[in-house]
């Protein structure tokens, strides 16, 4: 997957079982911690620790979640918008909100931590932009045997 589900816009029936595996994983990463861990291998020790909240309550589970929920292509629907690689309409929950990233949950950093992390992050992005945008403007919900 090149592409993460937003926890901040998605909808369900109250009880729907893609919601109850969500709650399962949040409670899994806080009582495993070695589960969690492998999400942030790829990540530099140093910005870990911020990564950490978004694979144990944010975008990082919600799409590990998916990925391993064996009903997921009868259950889940992702809506897409039509260029994925456009960044214009990264956190957008179409044309009902925006997820603004603020990131009040973060902890203040130094001035020089921030600009490590924020050089970090944009040379990663530009990096994974690039090989999504060889793969085309469209994605699709789809399964392939491992």
């Amino acid at each position: 997957m090149d592409w993460e589900i937003g926890n901040y816009a998605f909808g369900a029936s109250a009880g729907h079982p893609f919601l109850g595996a969500i709650i399962e994983n949040c409670v899994r990463a806080q009582r495993n911690p070695d589960w969690a861990e492998a999400m942030l291998r790829s990540i530099p020790h140093i910005f870990r620790r911020e990564a950490y909240v978004l694979a144990t309550t944010g975008p990082g589970l919600i799409s590990r979640t998916l990925a391993e929920y064996p009903k997921a292509r009868e259950q889940v629907t992702v809506l897409f918008s039509d260029d994925v690689c456009d960044q214009t309409t990264w956190h957008r929950f179409g044309d009902y909100g925006v997820h603004l990233q603020i990131g009040t949950w973060r902890r203040r950093n130094s001035m020089v931590r921030r600009v490590l992390e924020r050089t970090w992050e944009s040379r990663t992005r530009r990096a994974l932009l690039k090989e999504s945008q060889k793969r085309g403007s469209k994605r699709f919900l789809e399964f392939r045997p491992q």
